[in-house]
Parts: structure tokens; C-alpha cells; sequence
């Protein structure tokens, strides 16, 4: 799980399968593990016969009638909270820790709970599931304010260019501008067009917006690329630089790709 846990029970033969990451998981430690790092993951179909089993054979036969005997009458996380309890891989600070979170997750409505997990799949890489999210949430007429809407727009276009669809990612980020005109909206764009020139930049469109400001923003974003394409360079061996430059475009845009996800991170932090 790219973390050495420190076990009590033994490897056991049938692990179980948590398929939102597409990993198994072998004792009652790394079931701990999972749940209290992974908790954007987990809805109210996690708690099933093959988890109860697969407790049971890590040799909690008590914590699997708790959750049996309580599944239908307790919210996920207050039944997540007794796991952590009962395996006692975690302190009573973690716990309190992890419960604090619970509580705010269940207090979220729809909308930003479910939005907060497409992120968080966007986040660690499972991109087609996050922007399936982003689409739910799209079609949702439960959501009815743009500035919502434009966010929602915002991450599945960082997830479309994530995985090279940049045309995509530039509609995505368009809609977004149409909700709610902001300038963030317009400068990615741009880098869409930047990371690949087939991309139609809407040039009138963003000099309207920008109106005398047009040509100073422009280089400013211009200075953001070269200086995001100096950092990649720079991070090369020596000995791939030049072949970079001249041949392998796909690795190049896999460099910028940081410069993509940084975005809403920094959008984030102006907010405060």
C-alpha cells in the first residue's frame, strides 16, 4: 500500500479486494490503514458479507457481530469509527482525529460531498471514475448555482487535460467561464492551447474579456509556460534534455501536467 505497517495478525489467504483502487489487503492493520487515509472512498456500500468475512478471518469474530448486528440502524462512519476502535491500530488523537472528519463529511450536502470525492479520485489517478462523478453532478438538478457548477466544470477539465484530451479539458474549462467569468478560467485555456496547438484558442473571446489588460495577461501567462517548461528541463538528466525538446512531445506534456494540477491548489489558497 507504499506504507510499511506494522502487523499483529498474519497474511491471510483471502484477502480482500478494494476495488476503487485496485488493491487487496491482507490483515486487519491494512484494513485500518485504508479506511482512516481513504475516507472519501468509502460509502454505505462498503460494509458488506465479504468485508464482514474477511474481518472475521483477521480474527475480530466480535467486531464482525457489531457490524452486522448495527450496519442497518448507523451512519458508514460511525460504523468505520467502531472498526478503528476495535482493531486498535490507531490513538485515541488519531481517532478523535478521524471522527472530527467523519462528522464533516456527513454534514456536507450532496453536491459537496460528492464533488469533494471526484476530486479525490482525481486526485490519486483514477480519472475516468472522476469525471463520471463530475457528469453526475452535472446532470443533477439538485445543483442549481453556477458558481458550483463552474468549480465542478473547472476539476473535470484539470482531469480531461490530465489525461491529454485537451480539447475536451478547453470546452470543459469554457462552460466554466460561461457560469462564472473568471480570469483563471481564461489562463487555462490558454495552457490548453499552449500544451497542444490543435486546441482552438478563443482569442477574441479572452481579449474582450481582458479588454486593455489583453497583452500584459497574455505575457504574464506566456512567462508562467516558460518558466514551467524551464523547471521540467531542468529536472531531466542532462542526458535526455535534448531528445526531450526535439522528439518525445507526449513526455513534455506530461511534465506541464504539473502546472495543470497546481491550479486549483493555488486557487484555493487566493481564496483564503
Amino acid at each position: 500500500m507504499g506504507n510499511l505497517i506494522l502487523s499483529r495478525s498474519p497474511k491471510k489467504s483471502k484477502p480482500f479486494y478494494v476495488e476503487k483502487l485496485g488493491i487487496h489487503l491482507y490483515t486487519a492493520e491494512e484494513l485500518s490503514y485504508f479506511i482512516y487515509n481513504n475516507l472519501m472512498l468509502i460509502d454505505e456500500n462498503f460494509i458488506d458479507d465479504k468485508l464482514c468475512d474477511f474481518i472475521e478471518e483477521a480474527g475480530y469474530p466480535q467486531l464482525t457481530v457489531k457490524l452486522k448486528k448495527w450496519r442497518d440502524d448507523s451512519t458508514v462512519w460511525e460504523l468505520m469509527l467502531v472498526i478503528l476502535q476495535d482493531i486498535h491500530y490507531y490513538n485515541s488523537k488519531e481517532l478523535e482525529t478521524f471522527r472530527d472528519e467523519a462528522i464533516r463529511i456527513a454534514k456536507e450536502g450532496y453536491e459537496g460531498i460528492y464533488k469533494e470525492k471526484a476530486d479525490y479520485l482525481s486526485e490519486i489517478g483514477r480519472l475516468y471514475e472522476a469525471i463520471k462523478m463530475y457528469d453526475t453532478l452535472l446532470s443533477s438538478r439538485d445543483i442549481d448555482n453556477n458558481k458550483i457548477k463552474a468549480e465542478i466544470y473547472e476539476s473535470k477539465g484539470v482531469a480531461l487535460a490530465r489525461l491529454f484530451a485537451f480539447e475536451e479539458a478547453k470546452n470543459a474549462f469554457l462552460r466554466g467561464y460561461e457560469l462564472s467569468p473568471d480570469e483563471r478560467f481564461l489562463e487555462k485555456i490558454y495552457m490548453t492551447h499552449l500544451l497542444d496547438g490543435s486546441v482552438n484558442y478563443p482569442e477574441e473571446l479572452v481579449k474582450t474579456a481582458l479588454s486593455k489588460e489583453y497583452e500584459p495577461t497574455l505575457k504574464k501567462w506566456n512567462d508562467k509556460y516558460s518558466e514551467t517548461e524551464k523547471q521540467i528541463m531542468s529536472e531531466e538528466p542532462l542526458a535526455f534534455i535534448a531528445d526531450l525538446k526535439e522528439r518525445d512531445t507526449r513526455k513534455k506534456k506530461e511534465g506541464f501536467l504539473k502546472l495543470i494540477t497546481d491550479w486549483k491548489s493555488e486557487y484555493k489558497r487566493n481564496q483564503n
